[in-house]
């Protein structure tokens, strides 16, 4: 009988220990491989946030939450800012309030204009003008690779994995759903695809670019109020001259109804924040891989020590230590690859649970996707733990001495 059959023997013949193991590591595989996979996906918001200058302004809310809203895509849907605000910062003009105050932007390089007005299927729409695309700081320019940037009714450009995963293509057709973060705002929005943009590895490949006006048009349909009528926007991005960010701070926060939020000091707290957090979270799969890998061991010492006189009887027939060895390492790798099979499964089933419901803690599904093969290190732990697990029960069995196991049977 060779060792394979011996392995699948002793497996099966102990049905309730051999069940009661596969399950304990087929959770510990499953709730680590999400833990790494939930470590790797809680990582890549920050290599996929988009570039938006020195700051960004937007209606009040927290630091964090404009920055992962304006450049990672997350949230619902933003406030407003008057865009009256957003012509007098472009222009330097002098900024007039009603306590007769009155400030002058000259402190700006450039201030960048984004409505978001539509969605296709989960990419956003957002309305801008030329300056999104031709950015001062050379690497963060946003450039058309084919066709051009929107410029009348009724066109757009879209990011380079929109196009292709929705397989667009210059003069394809282009249908977006009004989104106000209002049920009632459904209604439909034809465009005609004028360009595509350069991969930029970022949350703008997702998206699509049309006009301000275009964006406001669409709003003057919608059911959004307010005082501003459709001349609104979403946000500024902001490029500032040296020493310019604390003006703009005080402008912005204690002069109008938007709130300035500064993108790397934002950045770096969001990092504080997580970090701890993925930290945690991986340190807890290597826990509990290891846990469940010493489950098994102590189940395979149990097991074999009650197996010492079949192993002696074994010896006496005729079979070497090397088959008997090779039988024991069979067992517990075979154990370790059915649970890891049942764990990858349920590994599958959770990720999607999990993710939709942390929401916005994590990235977009539309631009980061998660696959089942970045829980591969798990599966191989596990595999290695109950491997390693079938040591203690090898050193024992070199050190028995078969007669004496023998004559005390």
């Amino acid at each position: 009988m060779t060792p394979f059959r011996l392995a699948l023997l002793s497996l099966t013949r102990r049905k309730i220990p051999s069940i009661i193991a596969i399950i304990a590591i087929a959770l510990s595989v499953a709730s680590s491989g999400v833990l790494l996979r939930m470590y790797e996906l809680s990582g890549s918001r920050f290599s996929t946030m988009g570039d938006g200058g020195d700051a960004v302004i937007a209606a009040k809310a927290g630091g964090i939450e404009i920055v992962l809203n304006s450049l990672n895509g997350e949230g619902d849907y933003p406030g407003f800012l008057p865009y009256n605000l957003f012509k007098s910062l472009r222009s330097e003009q002098t900024v007039n309030f009603e306590d007769g105050a009155n400030s002058q932007a000259h402190y700006l390089k450039l201030v960048i204009p984004v409505l978001h007005f539509a969605r296709h299927n989960d990419y956003r729409v957002i309305g801008t003008d030329d300056t999104f695309f031709q950015r001062p700081v050379a690497s963060q320019a946003v450039e058309v690779q084919t066709g051009r940037t929107a410029k009348k009714q009724g066109e757009i450009v879209i990011g380079a994995q929109l196009a292709e995963q929705e397989g667009l293509s210059i003069g394809s057709d282009f249908n977006a759903k009004l989104w106000t973060g209002d049920a009632r705002d459904d209604a439909e929005i034809p465009f005609a695809v004028v360009g595509i943009l350069k991969p930029t590895h970022k949350i703008w490949d997702t998206m699509g670019f049309t006009t301000v006006e275009q964006a406001q048009n669409a709003l003057a349909m919608s059911s959004v109020n307010t005082i501003w009528g459709n001349q609104v926007l979403s946000y500024f991005f902001v490029y500032l001259k040296p020493k310019g960010a604390e003006q703009l701070r005080t402008l912005i926060n204690g002069r109008t109804v938007g709130q300035v939020a500064f993108v790397e000091a934002e950045k770096q707290k969001l990092f504080d924040l997580t970090g701890t957090g993925r930290e945690l979270g991986f340190l807890m799969a290597a826990f509990i891989i290891g846990l469940g890998g010493l489950c098994v061991a102590g189940m395979l010492i149990t097991r074999f020590d009650a197996m010492a006189t079949q192993i002696a009887v074994l010896r006496a027939i005729g079979y070497s230590r090397a088959q008997i060895s090779a039988w024991l390492l069979l067992e517990g790798t075979l154990l370790g690859a059915i649970s890891c099979l049942i764990g990858a499964l349920l590994d599958a089933l959770a990720l999607p649970f999990v993710r939709s419901m942390l929401g916005s803690a994590l990235p977009p599904e539309a631009l980061v996707s998660s696959s089942i093969w970045q829980s591969a290190p798990v599966w191989v732990a596990a595999v290695l733990s109950t491997a390693f697990a079938v040591v203690v029960p090898l050193v024992r069995f070199y050190r028995q001495d078969v007669h004496l196991s023998l004559r005390s049977a």
